[in-house]
């Protein structure tokens, strides 16, 4: 059976919306847990503070380590969906590529319309920080939050 080069840029075309969708949604994922879980931490935090409590050593530990193993737990979620998203994303380039959006004068003589660096894209050499920046913050929330677990009756 053979499929016509009309068909096989179909074929391509319907791909790439679907994996345009699949980013956007590991992405939403990514976003929504993130801001989910940096409220709770921030939110504990300031009840921690604006509570005035005075937690015991052992309160302390076992809300330590809990937030502790939440944040891992997360970080390990997000660091699949990573994996997800890389996979899309370099499935995306090819099937780019293979459409020819990197060739010069595709779209108009004389420009790419993509830099050769897009052909990183989706891979650790890609210079997208968006999970990069997702872990930070999240560790950035885990950090206020124990800070305030840890000075409990000592700064407030």
């Amino acid at each position: 059976m053979e499929i016509s080069e009309k068909d096989k840029v179909q074929i391509l075309l319907a791909q790439l919306e679907r994996r345009y969708d699949a980013i956007e949604k590991i992405r939403e994922r990514v976003y929504n847990i993130s801001i989910w879980t940096l409220g709770i931490f921030l939110g504990a935090a300031g009840l921690v503070v604006q509570g005035n409590m005075q937690l015991s050593l052992l309160a302390k530990i076992f809300l330590a380590i809990a937030s502790g193993f939440a944040l891992v737990a997360i970080l390990f979620y997000i660091k699949d969906l990573e994996r997800g998203f890389r996979s899309q994303f370099q499935v995306v380039v090819q099937i780019e590529m293979l459409l020819g959006f990197g060739k010069q004068g595709f779209f108009a003589p004389e420009e790419e319309l993509y830099p050769s660096e897009w052909a990183q894209a989706g891979t650790k050499l890609g210079r997208g920080r968006f999970f990069r920046n997702t872990y930070l913050l999240l560790c950035l929330g885990a950090v206020i939050l124990l800070v305030a677990i840890g000075s409990s009756g000592l700064l407030f």
